[in-house]
């Protein structure tokens, strides 16, 4: 059995492996909750066809970390595709805010 990483987990979902990853993955959120690791699930739900779920893990990583740059942009994504332009547009901004705001 390979230890429980976000490495290990990031390979099993690239491997095509999202079961195994998602299970992983959430075996590791009991000693690891940082906005990585809850992106890396929201990436796995989303490949798998769980947008609502997705999006939850998404919420999640902006919970631990708010600047979460690809989190932030996945929530904007989704909030596009449901329609919601405006809110969308709220937050792309944030996307931008937090890129002005990473140091150089």
């Amino acid at each position: 059995v390979p230890e429980l990483t976000l490495e290990n987990v990031q390979q099993l979902a690239n491997a095509g492996k999202l079961g195994e990853a998602m299970e992983q993955g959430t075996k590791l959120l009991q000693t690891n909750k940082s906005a990585e690791l809850l992106h890396l699930l929201g990436v796995i739900a989303d490949a798998s066809g769980n947008a609502r779920g997705a999006q939850e893990y998404y919420r999640k990583a902006l919970f631990i970390d708010p600047k979460h740059r690809e989190s932030l942009e996945q929530v904007a994504l989704h909030i596009e595709k449901s329609g919601d332009l405006r809110a969308a547009r709220i937050w792309r901004d944030r996307v931008k805010r937090s890129e002005m705001e990473q140091p150089v």
